[in-house]
């Protein structure tokens, strides 16, 4: 299982790669599996490979995979090498652990958004008026993503009407724009 090693980093990249490339031609459901799948088979890998470390921890305190040689010559060899020791193995178990609930959490809560079916595609969600400083950066964001998806000439325009429209409610000072 050590030889599974280099998947750590490599299933959140190709999660990213997926959802950066055709993530906005994805549903929602689509996007969370991708985002939480690839993060949670990573912190699979994670407690496969830790389990496999550690059953030779005595006899072998570190553990190098080499992906391939970048540099060989005269003696000097650089290579692309993963290095795994108890306190590396212990810091990618939290950030891959950690960040697999974060997946989950976040995606739990942006369910209550958009459409009840979860068919509306990934960039589009729903905002609710509000006084506080979070929905108001919300709606901004919101708004601004709307605004991709119409002709340029009108983006800050429908931006900033959306934002008046989305956050009516809000305290004067968080309308106010630069």
């Amino acid at each position: 299982m050590l030889k599974l090693l280099w998947l750590i980093p490599a299933l959140p990249l190709a999660g990213f790669l997926v959802l950066a490339l055709c993530g906005g031609r994805l549903f929602r459901w689509q996007v969370a599996w991708v985002g939480c799948g690839s993060v949670g088979m990573a912190a699979v890998t994670t407690a496969l490979v830790g389990v496999d470390f550690f059953r030779a921890f005595p006899d072998r305190a570190s553990y190098r995979q080499t992906l391939w040689n970048w540099i060989d010559t005269s003696g000097m060899t650089v290579g692309v090498t993963w290095y795994l020791d108890a306190l590396s193995f212990l810091m990618v178990a939290v950030i891959t652990g950690i960040g697999f609930l974060i997946h989950l959490y976040s995606v739990e809560y942006m369910s209550g958004t958009g459409e009840a079916d979860g068919s509306a595609p990934a960039g589009e969600a729903a905002t609710k008026p509000s006084t506080s400083a979070a929905s108001a950066v919300d709606a901004v964001a919101v708004a601004i993503a709307r605004s991709r998806r119409e002709p340029s000439a009108r983006r800050i325009t429908s931006a900033r009407s959306r934002v008046d429209r989305d956050c009516g409610q809000a305290q004067p000072a968080l309308r106010q724009y630069p």
